[in-house]
Formats: structure tokens, sequence, C-alpha cells
């Protein structure tokens, strides 16, 4: 159960750096888009009889591969994050289980312990009762042993 409850904290965790991941590439996403849209602003307010300059192209082109990276890593971040919630969420129906039949194993167990401790309390009352008989049976024995001794040695 304390090996469950780590990995729950360890997932937890791990959820807790995907989506601060996530949030830190949308926000890096989002600059670069806001970037991309500038520089197709400017492109379209220069006149349109003016060609591309060859490196407005390539930074375009950079910028475009850019956004599509980024969206990749997004969309892996989205996914991983999936993936550890409904891990998470597995562990903690297991956790909850575990914790379910300890609790149960617990309360039978303290059950027992008192059906056990009346049983004790019971055979130990009858051991003395019983060790009490005996010790009157002796000494009823002894005494009548030295009655019957006593009238042999008179007889004798």
């Amino acid at each position: 159960m304390s090996a469950y409850q780590q990995r729950v904290s360890a997932l937890q965790e791990e959820s807790q750096a995907a989506q601060a991941e996530q949030v830190a590439i949308t926000s890096e996403f989002e600059s670069y888009k806001v970037q991309v849209h500038n520089v197709l602003k400017q492109q379209k307010n220069k006149s349109v009889s003016q060609a591309e300059t060859e490196g407005a192209k390539q930074e375009r082109e950079h910028m475009e591969m850019l956004i599509d990276q980024l969206k990749i890593k997004l969309q892996e971040s989205q996914n991983n994050l999936q993936i550890n919630i409904s891990e998470l969420q597995t562990l903690q129906s297991e956790h909850d289980t575990l914790l379910e039949r300890h609790n149960r194993m617990l309360q039978e167990t303290v059950s027992k312990e008192a059906e056990l401790r009346e049983k004790l309390c019971s055979v130990q009352s009858e051991n003395l009762m019983l060790k009490s008989e005996h010790a009157q049976t002796v000494s009823q024995l002894t005494s009548k042993n030295e009655v019957l001794r006593n009238s042999f040695q008179d007889q004798v």
C-alpha cells in the first residue's frame, strides 16, 4: 500500500510537470503565432507588386516549421497528460480497494482477538476450577488414605 501511495505521488508530480510543460509550450506556441501573424501582416502591408525577399520567405518558413513543431510537442504533452491521468485514476482505485480490504481485515482481526480473549478467559476460569477440584479430590483421597491406613494398622 505504501508503494502504491508513493507511485500515486510520483504520478501526480509527473502529471503536474506535464501540465506545466503543456502551459509553457502553449504560451510559446501563442508567442510564435503572434510573431507569425505580425510577419504576415507586415507582408500584406507591403505593396502587392513588391516581391517577397528571400529572407522574409525563409523567416516565414522557419516560423511555420516552429509552429508545426510546437503543435506536435503540444499534442504529445496532451497525450502524456491523458495517459498520466488515467494511470493515476487506476492507481487511486487500486489504492481505495486495498484500503477497503485493509480496513476489513483490521476489523476481522479485532473481532477475532476479542473472541479469542473471551475464550482465553473462560478456559482460564475453567482451569482454576479444575485445579481447585483436583486439590479437593487429592485432599479427600489423602485423608481417606490416612483413615484406611490407620484402620489397617489397627486391624493388623
